[in-house]
């Protein structure tokens, strides 16, 4: 995927929950995110897939770095002033915190499926951006193309 030149891709730094720089990665996210939108350039942000694990064995520790990760990626949504044109999410306790929490979706209208088993809402009029095309990508489903696929299907604006 990070070969489509058509993407801006911006990683985000998950380890750093373990300092207190988390805040400012999701700032600097904001920063790159904002001036993207402004720009019309898509942007794919992403954490590099390695697992961040308290020092110690301690579950409930570990279980808190994981909210801490996931409240940072859904205030970067939140944080949004401008509006995107569509939002991916992929993981599903993403992809639910990013729609219920950062984009404040209470109804929307399901357009269809994308791909099979990844669905596309419209949001609806009471959320943070009305008629915006929300793609929910589950985090079991597709093979190694398939999320660039859908964000390509999303961008040319093909139908759901």
């Amino acid at each position: 995927m990070k070969t489509d030149r058509s993407l801006k891709f911006v990683e985000f730094n998950q380890h750093l929950v373990l300092t207190d720089d988390l805040d400012k990665e999701v700032d600097r996210v904001d920063g790159i995110l904002e001036d993207s939108i402004l720009k019309s350039i898509s942007v794919v942000v992403y954490t590099n897939r390695e697992r961040v694990d308290f020092p110690s064995d301690d579950k409930e520790k570990n279980l808190s770095l994981r909210v801490k990760i996931s409240d940072a990626l859904t205030s970067i949504v939140s944080n949004l002033e401008s509006r995107p044109s569509f939002i991916v999410a992929k993981g599903g306790i993403t992809s639910s915190d990013i729609g219920t929490k950062a984009l404040q979706v209470k109804k929307a209208i399901v357009l269809g499926q994308i791909e099979k088993g990844i669905p596309v809402w419209n949001t609806g009029f009471d959320s943070k951006f009305p008629n915006l095309p929300y793609v929910i990508f589950p985090g079991n489903v597709g093979d190694s193309d398939t999320l660039l696929k859908v964000v390509r299907k999303v961008i040319d604006q093909k139908e759901y």
